[in-house]
């Protein structure tokens, strides 16, 4: 085999493994904005499933997403002050961002680069924010429902949360009244 010959099929064998083994970065994307639902300490992973206002597709669909938290994973409060991932709660609205694809079940699951806290509303008269009156109705609906739990929507009312969820086969649709001083769960 002549000298030239030799040298191009070096070459090309060199091109071929450098573009095999070149180490591409992740790209992170924005995933789900919506409600934490829950929280697994166990596996360190938080349940966001969007909500009414949150929702990028059908009326009758709200992506579901659990995220595990990448090692090098940024957490961030509404006014952008780093904060540890303990600081999280059920309740909470947050917006994700993820390196991986969501894998195909629902809900399903990714691994999380980042997640930042949304800004808290406050009921207009009492002091009960929108977090604690989530995490009132989902405790609620938790002891009477073994189904997942989509919070819809939660609006403050002069003095109470009203709260709309469904299950995730969209068979029961609960509406709730927390009651912004007590913390008294009403279905109406």
């Amino acid at each position: 085999m002549s000298t030239l010959k030799k040298t191009l099929i070096l070459i090309i064998a060199a091109l071929l493994i450098t573009g095999c083994t070149t180490n591409h970065k992740d790209v992170e994307k924005q995933a789900l904005t919506g409600y934490v639902t829950e929280k697994d300490f166990q596996k360190k992973g938080l349940l966001v499933i969007e909500n009414d206002e949150t929702k990028t597709s059908d009326e009758n669909f709200y992506a579901a997403e659990w995220y595990f938290p990448k090692e090098e994973a940024v957490f961030l409060d509404s006014k952008g002050n780093n904060i540890s991932y303990d600081e999280i709660e059920v309740g909470h609205t947050v917006s994700t961002w993820s390196t991986t694809p969501s894998a195909q079940s629902y809900p399903s699951g990714a691994e999380l680069s980042k997640l930042v806290i949304n800004e808290e509303s406050k009921n207009p008269i009492n002091q009960m924010d929108e977090k604690s009156a989530i995490q009132h109705a989902i405790n609620y609906l938790k002891s009477k429902h073994d189904d997942g739990i989509i919070i819809k929507s939660a609006s403050g009312q002069k003095d109470y949360w009203q709260i709309k969820a469904t299950d995730y086969d969209h068979k029961k649709e609960t509406n709730l009244q927390i009651h912004a001083q007590t913390g008294e769960v009403k279905e109406f």
